[in-house]
């Protein structure tokens, strides 16, 4: 029986990527992330295909979606990707991720048919509830700040299209893993368990509160609501989280109770001294060279609780979040980590206070993509001109659906390349060709030669781009570093099979002996960096196919159901 085929967007996020390890053998998974794979580092796997894309760029992802559908299509999206950050102030990548990235995912849920949509919202969208209330399944996101509205857009979004097909909303409360992963626990613990001169403070009465949730149990969670698809409603919303909340105070002292084997007792700071305290603190903290994490705005909810009741979720999806996975029992386990994987914990959790918003990378791969029938015809121009007869001598020989084939993969590689930020890729394929172009009589320079044509073509597209108006360091980094790379295997490569030659004149050479495997080697990466790319590649486009592979490719193509955004 074909396993379900499931769609993770944000894969290369926290949670986005325990549910890719949770989900793998289950489902057949293409994973949706803006970082590379192996830049998540999440291993290979047989029935995971990443998908290095931003979903805000609709010419990628509408490229993305046709070669989804051309293999067979998808059953779920669970959709993770967002943005957030802890300093309060807008963002246009609130606007650019949350809506209208999610706009483009649901557009693409459209024409794919899919069986169920899960949006990924936050209980942090909603109010804190007053008093000794309770936010639940039905209470509206209204918080006043803008990630909130973000989040609130993205449910009406997801709400206007369950009309075309099933959709969830899925409220996360304070995800956390065993290495804590979570920026405000992380920072609270980091202090609370110093020498430091605040290691004992907490704002007001150390009763603010948020509920929180394992990514096991999150993960579980989602999955287990995919499975329940049949008997779930067009459209409704869950709180994924357990009832009730947990204060600092409880926090702080199960964490000294842990590490001290005593709780040391806190000083607990009125909210209108933190109001005056923490702006002057977080000046010192600036002039000694750190960033502080606490923030102006967050002095506004001391000793406020965002309190849950989740029991219509339990009761719809009839599930129980498992109590060995609550926070205050799983917090020894955290601490434990943090004391015997003290680099570990120290770069997971510092990786989640770095937000990076739009990647240069991936727009300058998209636009390699958009424009690569210009490049590789240009690059064809450059060498075949006759005033370019002596430099080239031996590629003008060449006949042309051959060298457009050659220029197509340099193209390719060179696209792979920078998506993912592996400048590698380039210079091992060179590093395969160069005995071979040896032998034909080819020099290295002519050999190099093209790789800076390529270069000349492809920086005519990007410096002609508006989306890359101001970047053209970032674009020197990856484009010309990366052929510069390729260029030096080159070199490296003629010097070695031309010194072997050399003491091997008169004998059968290792160059024949190892033309066989080396072809074969060349072959395997030629179809490896085509997997890379064929998902980002709008149909028709040449990117290195052979004339056969070109026809197939364009017979197989789809059009759009009605309706969809194409």
């Amino acid at each position: 029986m074909a396993r379900p085929v499931l769609i993770i967007t944000g894969a290369s996020g926290f949670i986005g990527r325990h549910l890719v390890e949770l989900a793998r053998e289950d489902f057949q998974i293409y994973a949706v992330a803006r970082r590379s794979q192996s830049e998540a580092s999440v291993p290979l796997h047989p029935n995971v295909t990443w998908i290095q894309a931003d979903i805000a760029s609709w010419s990628t992802l509408k490229a993305v979606m046709h070669n989804i559908k051309r293999r067979g299509g998808a059953d779920y999206i669970l959709h993770l990707a967002g943005y957030y950050d802890f300093t309060y102030r807008d963002h246009p990548e609130y606007n650019r991720s949350n809506v209208v990235g999610t706009r483009h995912m649901l557009e693409l849920a459209k024409w794919l048919c899919v069986r169920r949509f899960v949006f990924a919202s936050s209980l942090a969208a909603c109010p804190f509830p007053p008093g000794e209330e309770s936010l639940d399944e039905q209470t509206p996101p209204t918080a006043p700040f803008h990630y909130a509205r973000s989040k609130k857009a993205g449910e009406e979004l997801v709400a206007t299209y369950s009309k075309w097909f099933p959709c969830s909303i899925v409220r996360f409360a304070a995800v956390f893993s065993d290495f804590c992963e979570y920026a405000p626990l992380y920072t609270f613990l980091e202090t609370w368990l110093s020498r430091r001169p605040d290691a004992r403070v907490l704002g007001g009465k150390g009763l603010s509160a948020v509920p929180f949730i394992h990514v096991g149990e999150l993960c579980r969670l989602l999955l287990h609501l995919i499975h329940r698809n049949p008997e779930l409603p067009p459209l409704a919303t869950y709180c994924a989280s357990p009832d009730g909340c947990t204060t600092h105070r409880e926090l702080y002292e199960l964490a000294n109770r842990y590490r001290f084997g005593r709780v040391r007792r806190p000083i607990l700071v009125p909210r209108l001294l933190a109001m005056f305290g923490l702006p002057l603190r977080n000046l010192v903290m600036r002039l000694l060279g750190k960033v502080p994490f606490e923030r102006f705005w967050m002095v506004r909810y001391t000793d406020q609780q965002l309190r849950v009741d989740a029991s219509k979720t339990r009761q719809a999806l009839q599930w129980e979040p498992a109590p060995h996975l609550f926070i205050e029992r799983r917090l020894p386990f955290l601490l434990e980590k943090k004391r015997s994987r003290p680099d570990e914990w120290w770069m997971r959790n510092e990786a989640t206070l770095k937000r990076v918003t739009v990647r240069p990378n991936l727009l300058i791969a998209r636009e390699i993509a958009e424009a690569k029938e210009q490049i590789i015809s240009g690059v064809i121009q450059d060498i075949i001109n006759p005033d370019n007869a002596e430099r080239f001598r031996h590629y003008q020989r060449m006949n042309l659906a051959a060298l457009d084939r050659l220029i197509g993969i340099l193209c390719n590689l060179l696209e792979a390349a920078v998506r993912t930020g592996d400048r590698t890729l380039l210079a091992a394929y060179m590093e395969e060709l160069a005995p071979a172009r040896f032998d034909m009589g080819f020099g290295s320079e002519e050999v190099a030669g093209a790789l800076e044509v390529l270069e000349r073509r492809v920086f005519e597209v990007l410096t002609a781009s508006p989306d890359l108006k101001g970047m053209s360091r970032v674009t020197y980094d990856y484009v010309t570093f990366t052929l510069q790379l390729a260029a030096d295997q080159v070199d490296a490569a003629y010097h070695t099979w031309a010194k072997g030659l050399r003491f091997e004149s008169g004998k059968p050479t290792e160059t024949a002996v190892e033309r066989p495997a080396q072809t074969e080697r060349m072959a395997d990466l030629e179809q490896m960096i085509r997997r890379m790319n064929v998902f980002y590649r709008p149909p028709g486009i040449n990117n290195g196919l052979t004339v056969e592979e070109r026809v197939e490719e364009e017979e197989t193509t789809l059009v759009p159901t009605p309706g969809g955004n194409d």
